[in-house]
C-alpha cells in the first residue's frame, strides 16, 4: 500500500471523528485535516482552532493565520496589553494548504503578494473577505503594539505551505522565498522558515505518538530510594553541543514539544537572564565554566533506560530550562567544534503525577503557576476526567492535564479543558454567558466553588460540553452566511450566549440552576434534555430562536446608545446578560398568558 494511500486513510479516519465536516468538499475536508495536524501539539482548544481558518473567496491565497504570544494564542476580541508578553516571542503563523501534486510558483507568488499587503500599513485590504480583514488587522495591531513597546525584534513569521505532494521543492519556487524572506527582512521582521509540506512530512506529523530518545553523559549517575520506587533520578553533565543534538530535529530546528511541560515559553534574546546566557555562550573562556553558571536542564520522563553512558528517554517533557536550551539553540555555531563546555541534566522518571507537578512547580519557584494548573489534582477534576471517558453517551476527553489527551491525537471536537468547561457549565446554568467570556480568569478564580463540586450530578458536565458543541456546529454554519449589522456579531461572538438561550428555551423556563437542589430544573429535565443532543430538528430550533433573541438584545443596547460601538465587546457586558433574562422572562410570560386564553 502506498503512503498516498495510508494518508486517505488518515484523511477518512479524521472525517469519521469529525462527521460535521462530512458536508464540506473534499479540499476542504483536506485543509481541515492538515490544519490540524499542524496545531495537535498546541494547547488550543476546537473552536479556536476553527476561528483561525480563514479560507473562503478572496482569501488572498492564506487559508489560515494565527498569532502567539510566548506560545499563547491571541485573539482578536481580547485586549493586546493583556495578551502580548513584553519579554516573550510573538509568533504570526500563516497556513496556505492545497490538494495539488506539487509546490506550486502561483500559489507561493499569491503567499507572496499577501504577506506584502499585510505588512504595508499604508495598503488597505479592501478586496479580501471580512475574516482575511479581521486576521490582518490583528497582525497589525499587534505588530504596531510590539512597535511601540520596543520588541519588534521578538516577531516572528512562520509560513506553512502543504499539498499533496511527493516531489521536492524547485528551485524557482525557493527563489521566491528568497524575495519573501527579503521584504519581511526589510520590515524589520524576523523570518523563521517557510515550512513545505507534503506526503511524508505531513505523515510523519501524523505518525508521532510515543516518542524516546538517547542522550550522551559525560558521566551519568542513578539515584533512587527503595521506599520510593516510583521516583527514579539520573544526573551528570552533558556537553552543549550534545545537548542540542539531543533538543533537535535532523533538520537542526528545536523541537518545541519536548517544552510542554515548561510554565514558561521562550522569553527571546532581550530578557535579561538570556542576554546574561547569550554573553557566556560567546565568550570562550566563561563558556568553558557553563556547567556551574547555569541552573542545567530538568526533564521529567515516564520511561529512562541507562545504556553505559547513555541515557534512553521515552516520552519525556523538559519542565526547566526553556530559556536556556532556545538562548543555546540561537547560539549554536559557537557550540560546533567546542567539546569542553558542558551542562548539567537532570532527568527523573515517574509516573506519579502529582510528583511530576510538585516538580514542574518546584524548578519553576520564580513563575507563578497558573490556578487552573493548581486545581487539575482537585479530586472533583479526576472525578470529571472519568466520568466523562466513562459515560454511557460517548467517550469524551476531560483535559485536566494541560494537552495530555490532544498528544495522544484524540479528537478535538470531544476534547474540553477545564477553563473551557467552567465558561460553558458558568454560561448555560449561572446565566453569565458576558461574564465567561470576558472575564474568564476573574470568573474562574471567584466562583470556582460555584461550578466544581464533588456532590452534583456529573451528567450536568457531560450535558453542558454536549449541548455547547452541538450549538457551536449549527453556529459554525451560519458564520460565513451572517449579513446585516448585527447578524455577523451574534454568530461569531455569541456562542457562549446561544449555548445559553437555547437551555432555557428548552426548559421553557429560566432560573438559575443550583445543583444543591434535588429538584433544580436540570435534574428534573435531565432524561429530555440529553435526549435533545442528538434531536438535530429540535436544535436547530432552539438555536435559531436563540440567535433571533440574542440579535434582539443587541439592537436594543444599540437603540440605547447610538454612540455605542457595534463589537464583540458588547458580547462582555453584564448589562447584555440583563437584556437576556429580560427578554428571556417576558417571553416565557406571553407563552402563559397563551395557554390561559
Amino acid at each position: 500500500m502506498s503512503i498516498k494511500l495510508l494518508l486517505n486513510k488518515k484523511i477518512d479516519d479524521f472525517a469519521k471523528d469529525y462527521p460535521e465536516f462530512n458536508k464540506e468538499t473534499v479540499n476542504k475536508k483536506f485543509l481541515f485535516f492538515v490544519i490540524f495536524q499542524i496545531l495537535k501539539d498546541l494547547q488550543l482548544e476546537y473552536d479556536e482552532i476553527i476561528d483561525g481558518i480563514i479560507d473562503a473567496p478572496y482569501d488572498c491565497g492564506i487559508d489560515a493565520i494565527y498569532v502567539f504570544s510566548a506560545g499563547e494564542l491571541i485573539k482578536e476580541d481580547e485586549t493586546l496589553d493583556l495578551q502580548i508578553s513584553k519579554e516573550g516571542i510573538l509568533k504570526m503563523q500563516l497556513i496556505q494548504v492545497t490538494r495539488d501534486d506539487g509546490f506550486s510558483e502561483s500559489v507561493l507568488l499569491k503567499l507572496k503578494n499577501a504577506i506584502e499587503d499585510i505588512f504595508n500599513f499604508e495598503k488597505e485590504i479592501n478586496r479580501a473577505n471580512e475574516y482575511f480583514q479581521k486576521k490582518v488587522d490583528l497582525i497589525r495591531k499587534s505588530w504596531e503594539y510590539c512597535f511601540n513597546q520596543g520588541s519588534i525584534n521578538q516577531i516572528e513569521i512562520e509560513l506553512v505551505y502543504a499539498t499533496l505532494s511527493n516531489t521536492r521543492v524547485n528551485k524557482s519556487v525557493l527563489k521566491i522565498e528568497d524575495k519573501i524572506k527579503q521584504y519581511l527582512n526589510s520590515q524589520q521582521l524576523n523570518f523563521v522558515k517557510l515550512k513545505y509540506i507534503g506526503i511524508p512530512e505531513l505523515y510523519k506529523i501524523i505518525s508521532e505518538g510515543s516518542y524516546e530518545k538517547e542522550i550522551v553523559f559525560k558521566d551519568v549517575t542513578q539515584y533512587a530510594e527503595s521506599y520510593n520506587p516510583k521516583l527514579t533520578g539520573f544526573y551528570g553533565l552533558v556537553k552543549l553541543k550534545d545537548l542540542l543534538e539531543f533538543l533537535s530535529d535532523p533538520d537542526g530546528e528545536i523541537i518545541e514539544k519536548y517544552f510542554e511541560g515548561n510554565v514558561r515559553d521562550f522569553y527571546g534574546i532581550s530578557k535579561k537572564v538570556n542576554v546574561r546566557i547569550k554573553e557566556t555562550i560567546e565568550n570562550s573562556e566563561s563558556r568553558i565554566n557553563f556547567w556551574c553558571l547555569n541552573n542545567g536542564i530538568t526533564i521529567i520522563c515516564g520511561k529512562a533506560n541507562q545504556l553505559g553512558k547513555k541515557l534512553k528517554i521515552s516520552n519525556f517533557h523538559i519542565v526547566n530550562g526553556c530559556q536556556t536550551a532556545h538562548v543555546l539553540h540561537n547560539y549554536k555555531e559557537y557550540l560546533e567544534n567546542d567539546d569542553r563546555s558542558e551542562i548539567l541534566v537532570k532527568v527523573i522518571q515517574t509516573d506519579d503525577e502529582a510528583v511530576s507537578n510538585e516538580i514542574i512547580e518546584a524548578t519553576n519557584s520564580q513563575t507563578a503557576v497558573s490556578p487552573i494548573s493548581l486545581r487539575s489534582n482537585d479530586l472533583i477534576q479526576k472525578s470529571i476526567e472519568d466520568y466523562f471517558l466513562r459515560n454511557e453517551i460517548q467517550p469524551l476527553f476531560y483535559e485536566r492535564r494541560i494537552n495530555y489527551y490532544r498528544r495522544r491525537n484524540k479528537p478535538r471536537n470531544k476534547t474540553v479543558s477545564i477553563m473551557k468547561l467552567f465558561q460553558i457549565f458558568y454560561s448555560i446554568f449561572s446565566k453569565k454567558p458576558s461574564v465567561a467570556r470576558g472575564r474568564p480568569a476573574e470568573a474562574f478564580n471567584t466562583n470556582y466553588d460555584i461550578v466544581f463540586n464533588q456532590n452534583y450530578d456529573y451528567d450536568s458536565y457531560l450535558f453542558a460540553f454536549l449541548w455547547y458543541s452541538k450549538i457551536y456546529n449549527l453556529n459554525r454554519n451560519e458564520i460565513k452566511k451572517a449579513r446585516g449589522k448585527f447578524m455577523p456579531l451574534v454568530v461569531k461572538y455569541g456562542q457562549f450566549h446561544l449555548a445559553r438561550i437555547a437551555f432555557s428555551l428548552a426548559i421553557q423556563k429560566d432560573p438559575k440552576i443550583n445543583f444543591q437542589d434535588k429538584n433544580n430544573a436540570f435534574t428534573v429535565n435531565k432524561e429530555y434534555l440529553l435526549s435533545l443532543i442528538n434531536n438535530e430538528n429540535k436544535l436547530k430550533i432552539f438555536y435559531e430562536s436563540s440567535v433571533e433573541i440574542l440579535k434582539n438584545c443587541i439592537k436594543k443596547s444599540y437603540g440605547k446608545n447610538k454612540d455605542l460601538i457595534l463589537s464583540y465587546n458588547l458580547f462582555k457586558s453584564d448589562e447584555l446578560d440583563k437584556d437576556i433574562n429580560k427578554e428571556l422572562i417576558e417571553k416565557f410570560r406571553k407563552q402563559k398568558e397563551k395557554l390561559r386564553r
